[in-house]
């Protein structure tokens, strides 16, 4: 198993384990990669970790230097304002990037968020009783959207609630704290607040196939 999972890992350095990067990577410096909190980028940080990173960058002759991000939203503005060579990011947020004319290439998918992310609100809370709620999120970022497209489907609008911009990571925590009645993050905040008891998931994205 261990040596499958290196053998994994050896590939996914291979092809980079990012999922974004220019064409005006210069390999004479360090390659700063950033990357956030998300369940399907934690094997780039298991790489670091295990020395996996270091020992393949050095066989292709580049140094790869890891820039790690507490607010997801920050590494993508990071990478659009060119202080990095790649990002781990959605689809949907390469396109601002590309946008402002910096030319990016996804060089690998490697998750899908069937169910990842999530609409977490304590008991009680459902559709019919949404209007007023105040939901923690971070603005502008996939949970936004998410929270977007579940107000859609009970006929409601983003005026109807309150959204205290908050990075994923903290909202989840803040959950798990009981100091929020929803929140709209990823795992394994979903899993940890429902196996705690504080919430459940009232909303994700296995609802939104394909987007």
């Amino acid at each position: 198993m261990r040596h499958k999972l290196q053998i994994y890992l050896s590939y996914l350095l291979i092809f980079c384990l990012l999922v974004f990067i220019s064409n005006q990577v210069m390999h004479a410096k360090p390659v700063k990669v950033g990357v956030s909190i998300w369940t399907g980028w934690m094997p780039i940080y298991l790489m670091e970790e295990k020395g996996f990173l270091k020992k393949r960058a050095q066989e292709y002759g580049v140094e790869i230097e890891l820039k790690k991000f507490k607010d997801y939203l920050a590494s993508v503005q990071a990478f659009t304002a060119g202080e990095l060579d790649a990002c781990a990011m959605t689809i949907m947020d390469a396109l601002p990037p590309a946008d402002a004319g910096i030319d990016v290439a996804a060089v690998l998918v490697n998750d899908f968020s069937k169910g990842g992310d999530g609409i977490l609100v304590q008991y009680g809370i459902d559709g019919s009783n949404f209007k007023g709620v105040e939901i923690l999120l971070e603005e502008f970022s996939v949970s936004h959207y998410l929270l977007l497209r579940y107000l859609e489907t009970i006929g409601l609008t983003e005026r109807d609630i309150k959204i205290k911009n908050t990075p994923g990571d903290d909202a989840g925590r803040a959950f798990l704290a009981g100091n929020a009645e929803a929140v709209a993050t990823w795992n394994p905040h979903l899993f940890l607040a429902e196996d705690a008891g504080r919430g459940y998931v009232l909303f994700n994205s296995k609802k939104i196939p394909g987007e």
